[in-house]
């Protein structure tokens, strides 16, 4: 009974640490294997073991900052109806555990760099920085804080894209920052409408009042369609003129994948039916991994 019980405590801090690390969250981190997809048969295995070792270092580095994000936010995550549950906001875990954890992951993080160029370190502290002035600064100014949200998204697939002997793809960059600054506009308008329903006037941390829906509604629909375009450009420009694919025409269907997946997501949002951040919403929502499965496909028959 004894042993029981203990393994059931291990189990259960096992549990409240990757919460409090947000394990779940390094999902995002794997937009770092997009340029190496992306390569076709150009990449070699080389590249996929450095790009694997990124993601790992990457996502070590995320658990730091989301606990210096829940430090600095600890104040305003014990009023918010949902953050208060969180690990170091409702007591379960100290300031003191976490400033513990943080400083082992720092250490395991400066070995591991130890194996990788320098450009992945170069990318890796402005993803750092960016993020530790988001968490201190820019998450309480409009507009600011949806362009750094997208900004940092963008800045995991440079470092997918700095550990590959191919190019950087500019167009591929500035798709993903107006595909990753739509679903940022979605985060904050589903926000508003959970504020709304419960009769608020404005979240707590944040500059948006339920009056801005409107504008983020629009900003966010115009970042989708622009998104779109530029995806249009980049199969144009660079897999079909430098034939990195076998059938590339295979890539086209992508787009309308793309369109429908996006303006899903909105009709959605604007029902309320988006009660969580979008990217984590598409990980349960079957139609969105029906459409993940569809775009793997077309890919491989593009190869």
């Amino acid at each position: 009974m004894k042993s029981h019980t203990f393994l059931m405590s291990i189990a259960a801090n096992l549990r409240l640490w990757a919460r409090a690390l947000r394990l779940h969250q390094w999902i995002k981190n794997a937009l770092i294997f997009v340029p190496l997809v992306l390569a076709g048969g150009v990449a070699t295995l080389t590249d996929c073991e450095n790009v694997l070792l990124g993601f790992v270092i990457l996502s070590l580095t995320a658990s730091t900052t989301y606990i210096f994000n829940d430090y600095m936010d600890i104040k305003a995550d014990r009023v918010h109806p949902t953050k208060k549950l969180r690990p170091f906001a409702s007591g379960e875990l100290s300031s003191t555990a976490g400033i513990g954890a943080a400083i082992i992951l720092i250490l395991c993080v400066a070995a591991l760099l130890s194996y990788m160029p320098i450009n992945f370190i170069y990318a890796l502290a402005a993803y750092v920085v960016l993020t530790i002035t988001y968490s201190t600064f820019l998450k309480r100014r409009a507009i600011i804080d949806v362009l750094a949200l997208a900004t940092l998204f963008m800045l995991r697939i440079v470092i997918g894209m700095v550990l590959l002997p191919t190019p950087v793809s500019y167009w591929l960059l500035l798709f993903s920052f107006f595909f990753f600054l739509s679903l940022a506009f979605v985060k904050r308008y589903a926000e508003l409408n959970d504020l709304a329903q419960a009769h608020g006037h404005k979240v707590s941390g944040r500059v948006y009042i339920i009056t801005d829906r409107p504008f983020i509604m629009s900003a966010g629909l115009a970042s989708t369609f622009a998104g779109c375009l530029v995806f249009v450009i980049y199969i144009t420009n660079e897999h079909f003129s430098n034939n990195i694919y076998t059938n590339p025409q295979w890539l086209w269907a992508i787009c309308g994948v793309l369109v429908y997946w996006l303006a899903r997501i909105w009709f959605l949002t604007s029902r309320g039916a988006m009660n969580q951040d979008p990217i984590l919403f598409a990980l349960t929502d079957r139609a969105s991994l029906a459409m993940g499965a569809l775009t793997a496909i077309f890919i491989a028959l593009a190869w």
